[in-house]
């Protein structure tokens, strides 16, 4: 069992880095981020498609594994809330759809899942300019909601191992 723990800390150090933030970070009270990106059948997609809902944005990856070890807190997160109008979003950072369709095939998700496509915004560009790292560092899991209002409730950054921040934000996102 240590080994495990062990394991998932070098991950979380791996997948964090270790530059400053410039403070321009997206905040509470921020307006929604544009968005425009493709869910998995090639469609169009948008954040502000989904104005008037509560939403909960996850950017992660498949060869992340505090990423993958957060999924079973978002998919009851959303099986939880779904019937109160919560929407969870995926947005995948740097897998290959093949891969990710892969991954998604044995690990199946109760949420759409957002990519990278030839006519949309760049992944990590979004998640630089939503984290504001110097150097263009970008780190995941990463994760904000977004409330009716289009406002950002708030962000929950890295892997905290109990789902409580996310849990916390979401409840925030429903009031």
């Amino acid at each position: 069992m240590r080994i495990i723990w062990v394991l998932v800390l070098a991950a979380c150090v791996a997948c964090a880095p270790s530059f400053k933030q410039t403070g321009n970070e997206l905040k509470t009270g921020d307006a929604i981020p544009v968005v425009r990106l493709e869910n998995l059948r090639g469609e169009a997609v948008s954040l502000e498609d989904l104005r008037g809902k509560p939403v909960l944005v996850n950017a992660w990856g498949v060869w992340c594994a505090p990423c993958v070890a957060e999924l079973p807190v978002l998919r009851d997160l959303q099986e939880k809330f779904r019937a109160d109008g919560l929407v969870i979003i995926g947005i995948d950072v740097k897998d290959s759809r093949a891969k990710l369709t892969d991954f998604l095939e044995k690990n199946p998700l109760n949420y759409d899942v957002w990519v990278q496509g030839d006519k949309t915004d760049d992944v990590l560009s979004l998640l630089r300019r939503w984290q504001s790292f110097e150097d263009n560092a970008a780190s995941i899991p990463y994760s904000f909601g977004v409330g009716r209002d289009g406002k950002i409730k708030g962000v929950v950054g890295g892997y905290d191992g109990t789902g409580q921040g996310l849990r916390d934000l979401v409840r925030d996102l429903l009031k």
